[in-house]
């Protein structure tokens, strides 16, 4: 009779333990939720902070070229113009798509996390089922 007490209690903190597990599972997918949110904020706030570095030096080299007495629409300081944008828009599409990954990969463990908070409780039923078997066969030898 213990023996079988037993194998049901192990059955029932099995499916116990599935429910805790849900809810790791749905805390671990907030998190990725939350991670994913901020890499598309700091991705936003990236391109925002490079236009305005750009804009700065463009009127850096504007302002430079002007005391100097340089002409502003002269070949050399369109080409200078060009190679400073150039290389600004380069740089911000490296850093945007960096964080555009991690956001992807944050929604990859999302999902993930969600689909085991599903499955949690299902498969803890499943693994236990043999333990509720084990406990049913002990009260059939009487």
């Amino acid at each position: 009779m213990m023996a079988a007490a037993g194998s049901a209690a192990k059955g029932v903190a099995g499916i116990l333990g599935g429910f805790a597990q849900r809810g790791a599972y749905k805390a671990q997918a907030l998190g990725a939720q939350i991670e994913r949110d901020m890499a598309l904020l700091r991705g936003k706030q990236i391109g925002e902070r490079s236009r305005e570095d750009l804009q700065t030096a463009l009127g850096n080299i504007d302002s430079i070229r002007s005391a100097r007495g340089a002409a502003l629409d002269s070949q050399t300081g369109q080409m200078i113009q060009r190679r400073t944008m150039k290389d600004a828009y380069r740089d911000e599409g490296v850093a945007v798509l960096s964080e555009l990954t991690r956001a992807g990969a944050a929604e990859q463990a999302r999902k993930g996390y969600r689909t085991g908070a599903s499955w949690a409780v299902p498969l803890a039923v499943l693994n236990s089922a043999g333990d509720f078997a084990a406990a049913a066969s002990y009260g059939k030898g009487k």
